[in-house]
């Protein structure tokens, strides 16, 4: 990762640990910080010691920057998305990298929106608007894993658990990075069948999934059913106390089983047959109370792709992963199965 990428951090004041910890880890140089809760920006400034911007737009026509980091999205594209969206291309054209750890846009409703016609119409090269970090497909197992994959070939089952502490994302951003990595495993699926368990509040009422990712917190359980009876199933959570990912792909090839820094290939008869990565005495353990330091490895490990413009990076395919996550959050609220194809015709007719 080049050294000294001037960068604007944008983040909740629960987060400041974590946004000094990727300071650390990626070299960054930090030159403004600021909240979408703007009374809050001088104060998440202060903590990290630097000089406080309360104006994302602004920092994204013109501030003298290489990247901008977005650690909490809350606002961004809702109440005034045209400027907002405005202020996006504004950065693109200027090559300031936006980077966030939520997906932007976060839902395919907003995303069929005129707003981002701009994006739909033209694709400006398939970019993302703001490139989401951490994916879990281009992970430091998966990128070494790569060659093993194609060898091992289209899993029958896949199973996918994402957790994080709340200040390294939304139940959201877990459910977009896990369908990204089923998707590119195994296509678009025909049905989603999903249940959400919403984080408890003290005194608070049970809230139901509603049509976006965006700030949704808890557990979500999901079934993703294909014609050819391949099947994928999903655990997902921001309030589980610590930082996982893991994988198991089952396939007439046998076992693989990946975690952020391993992988191991096992065949039907138990053998191992090939592995790598990295392991250290603290793997599966969590190094420290919340999980936030093996957080800011995985998110530090594709910011460096992302800082080096990797050409490896497969794109996002925005319309099929945001209608896929929109069909587990209907499935959510009617307790039946939704098909992802459903709502990427009606959003595209939208």
């Amino acid at each position: 990762m080049p050294v000294g990428v001037r960068t604007c951090l944008w983040l909740r004041e629960d987060q400041a640990s974590l946004a000094r910890r990727l300071v650390d880890l990626a070299s960054l140089e930090p030159v403004l910080a600021g909240s979408p809760r703007h009374a809050r920006s001088r104060a998440v400034a202060d903590a990290l010691g630097i000089p406080a911007a309360d104006d994302l737009r602004g920092v994204l026509t013109s501030a003298d920057v290489d990247a901008v980091i977005l650690l909490a999205t809350e606002g961004l594209a809702i109440d005034d998305a045209a400027s907002d969206v405005t202020a996006i291309a504004a950065a693109h054209a200027r090559g300031v990298r936006l980077v966030s750890l939520e997906p932007v846009p976060a839902s395919a409703l907003e995303f069929a929106s005129s707003a981002w016609s701009r994006w739909r119409q033209a694709a400006l090269g398939a970019t993302e608007p703001v490139q989401f970090v951490p994916r879990l497909r281009v992970g430091e197992a998966f990128v070494g894993a790569a060659e093993v994959l194609e060898s091992f070939g289209p899993p029958r089952t896949l199973s996918i658990e994402a957790m994080a502490p709340p200040q390294a994302g939304s139940l959201g951003a877990r459910l977009f990075s896990s369908l990204d990595l089923a998707l590119g495993a195994m296509g678009e699926p025909e049905t989603i069948d999903a249940s959400y368990a919403p984080a408890q509040r003290a005194g608070s009422l049970v809230p139901q999934a509603g049509d976006s990712l965006r700030d949704l917190e808890g557990e979500m359980l999901a079934l993703l059913r294909y014609e050819d009876g391949r099947h994928a199933s999903i655990i997902a959570s921001n309030v589980a106390g610590g930082w996982r990912r893991r994988v198991t792909m089952l396939g007439a090839e046998g076992r693989i089983d990946l975690d952020d820094r391993h992988w191991v290939w096992t065949n039907a008869s138990g053998q191992a047959v090939d592995g790598g990565g990295r392991r250290d005495a603290s793997d599966g353990v969590e190094r420290n109370e919340n999980g936030e330091a093996l957080a800011a490895e995985a998110i530090t490990d594709h910011l460096r792709r992302v800082f080096r413009r990797d050409p490896g990076e497969s794109p996002i395919d925005l319309s099929t992963l945001l209608a896929t996550a929109q069909a587990a959050l209907l499935s959510a609220r009617t307790g039946q199965p939704e098909r992802p194809a459903t709502i990427r015709r009606m959003t595209a007719a939208g």
